[in-house]
């Protein structure tokens, strides 16, 4: 995992030097791989980096703000990391300091600039609390966990989030038009905040009233508190930010326009990052020396689709007309079969201590989104079909698993997704 994780940082820096980046600040994520790789890597591939609270051995070792100007515009930089997210301990010998007076110093020494842009590794609901700081208003983009918006959403007076999502499949692109006298920024209600709120209202719900019952066993217990916990903190973060534009209507700010480009379908390929992309996927599950890498295969209860076939053929054969039965060729065909951050969501029985922990544990049988993923692993129900272990009607919670709001940016939605892969034409099979 972690020679993946240097593999990637390298892709990403190289990408943004390509681009032509301004300023960049590391995560804790690129922090675990140790001070000396990220700064090795920012400076060959000649990206600036600012880090306003980051301390390495009580020193800083990025500069916290910087300058670049644009058109005649000045634009300012600052990079903020969430202390949480580093622990108490750090990461490699850093912490981060608290974030509001590293903000306010930084901004003393950066000088009048015309916009300015915070770059913020924390949770998006934290953003609010930069709004002390911050009384002229910022750009606050943030780069943690995952955040999608398809407008600039208020978060404070003047204050605008921007977030493109992660792995590589948007680019954010924000339009600012000054106004005259204006302070600050002006952002907008999101659609598709609107309908994830909504949507994510009513699993919380559902996870809710799954716990109630209590008749869970361990691993759906942890994986419906893990929901309820993920869901309660979306819900308090769009909602605020909704009720943050609908306070903001009317004020004199600039305008910032947002859209979010498919790197896949809106934008074409760019021949000498594409050539970065591929080199980087071809290394992916391969150590240092080059050598692919090994796994033990462990013990996995999990039998794979072809052992159901037997006995239930007609629901096989509607499964294998789904999406779910070629999740892993998607991967396969993508080059990403063995990218630790892609495989769980595409194999059987991933998520489970009795599956797979491995990409290269994942052999034909495990190979996509198969019927164990949703009935639960199978290898007792083969040796004797009247053990009472499969679950016959999968609760929305397990699909939840990776259709989760970030994963599947928020797409999902039971009602209209169920029908798509339950065996509704099938025939009754045998018990």
């Amino acid at each position: 995992m972690v020679e993946q994780h240097r593999k990637k940082l390298d892709l990403q820096l190289q990408s943004f030097a390509l681009a032509g980046i301004d300023a960049w600040t590391p995560g804790e994520g690129d922090l675990a791989l140790g001070l000396a790789a990220v700064r090795e890597t920012a400076a060959r591939h000649q990206v600036p980096v600012v880090a306003a609270n980051l301390r390495c051995q009580g020193q800083a070792p990025f500069p916290a703000a910087r300058v670049a100007e644009r058109g005649g515009v000045r634009v300012g930089f600052v990079g903020l990391i969430d202390p949480a997210l580093l622990g108490a301990g750090g990461a490699d010998g850093c912490v981060a300091e608290p974030v509001l007076p590293a903000l306010g110093q930084a901004l003393a020494a950066l000088g009048p600039v015309d916009a300015l842009v915070v770059l913020s590794h924390q949770e998006g609901s934290a953003d609010a609390a930069l709004a002390p700081a911050l009384p002229q208003g910022a750009l606050v983009v943030n780069g943690h966990g995952g955040l999608s918006h398809d407008a600039a959403l208020s978060v404070g007076p003047g204050m605008v989030q921007l977030a493109a999502g992660s792995r590589g499949k948007a680019l954010g692109l924000a339009e600012i038009t000054f106004t005259a006298g204006g302070q600050g920024f002006q952002g907008q209600a999101s659609e598709g905040d609107q309908k994830r709120l909504a949507r994510f209202q009513e699993r919380l719900a559902k996870a809710r009233e799954e716990l109630a019952a209590g008749a869970l066993d361990p691993t759906a217990q942890a994986r419906a508190e893990r929901q309820v916990a993920f869901y309660e903190r979306e819900i308090a973060t769009l909602q605020a930010r909704l009720d943050a534009a609908a306070a903001a209507a009317g004020a004199a700010r600039h305008d910032v326009a947002v859209r979010l480009l498919d790197l896949g379908k809106e934008l074409p390929e760019h021949p000498e990052t594409l050539a970065l992309v591929e080199a980087t996927k071809a290394l992916l599950g391969k150590g240092p020396d080059g050598a692919l890498a090994a796994a033990d295969g462990g013990k996995i209860a999990y039998a794979g689709s072809p052992a159901c076939q037997a006995c239930h053929p007609a629901e096989t054969t509607q499964w294998q007309a789904t999406a779910h039965a070629t999740a892993w060729k998607s991967l396969v065909d993508d080059g990403r079969h063995l990218d630790q951050a892609c495989w769980r969501c595409h194999a059987t029985g991933a998520f489970d201590e009795a599956g797979p922990q491995h990409p290269m544990q994942v052999g034909p049988p495990l190979q996509g989104v198969g019927c164990e993923s949703c009935h639960g692993p199978g290898k007792d129900h083969v040796a004797a079909p009247t053990a009472a272990n499969i679950l016959r009607d999968p609760p929305e919670l397990l699909c939840t698993t990776c259709h989760d709001g970030v994963q599947d940016e928020g797409r999902f939605d039971w009602e209209r997704y169920r029908p798509m892969v339950a065996h509704r034409a099938a025939a009754p099979s045998p018990p």
